[in-house]
């Protein structure tokens, strides 16, 4: 009888331990969080689930020489700094929105690439135009993303390890009632 306990309470933290590693497997949080880019005339950014943040850094223009950034119309106007670069911050929301550097979000129409420019002077006195497109992905799950931002996916893989999981604990049920039985079998037999 100990042995059968000894098998199931193995079982048991197996199953335990399978479960609790394929939790974790491959889940990609839903919060991709802070990524920097470097923008030099046009590049692509990068592709975000919201909520997100991420910093864009325009270069090339002239130290010190105002530059303007644009989303959906003028957003915020700064200064190059000593390298030649401007740095924003851009806010993704869900709905979509999108706020540059704390303005007031922008309501976008559809999920998608959307792009900002930032437009300046070049070292060579010129006007330099720079363009950063990014795609914002819908979230998977919007009442997950809404309620719960740091919530991991639940997979395919996740389902496997729970029905092995179910399948392995009803084998070592019916294991256990089996030998109860067995037990219960011989101890109520009439010895001769």
């Amino acid at each position: 009888m100990r042995q059968v306990h000894r098998a199931a309470a193995f079982a048991g933290a197996t199953v335990l331990a399978v479960l609790g590693f394929a939790g974790t497997a491959g889940a990609q949080p839903a919060y991709p969080g802070f990524a920097d880019f470097d923008v030099f005339t046009n590049q692509v950014g990068p592709t975000v689930t919201p909520p997100a943040t991420f910093q864009i850094s325009f270069c090339g223009f002239e130290s010190g020489t105002p530059v303007t950034v644009a989303f959906s119309g003028p957003t915020s106007t700064g200064v190059a700094n000593g390298i030649g670069c401007f740095n924003v911050t851009v806010v993704v929301g869900v709905g979509p929105t999108v706020s540059v550097d704390g303005a007031n979000p922008v309501s976008l129409p559809r999920y998608g690439q959307y792009g900002i420019t930032a437009t300046g002077t070049n070292t060579g006195g010129g006007t330099q135009t720079d363009r950063c497109t990014f795609t914002i992905d819908p979230p998977t799950s919007p009442s997950s993303a809404l309620f719960h931002p740091t919530a991991s996916t639940f997979s395919g893989a996740d389902l496997g390890a729970l029905i092995g999981g179910g399948v392995l604990l009803f084998g070592v049920g019916g294991l256990v009632l089996t030998s109860v039985r067995r037990r219960r079998a011989t101890d109520t037999e009439p010895t001769p």
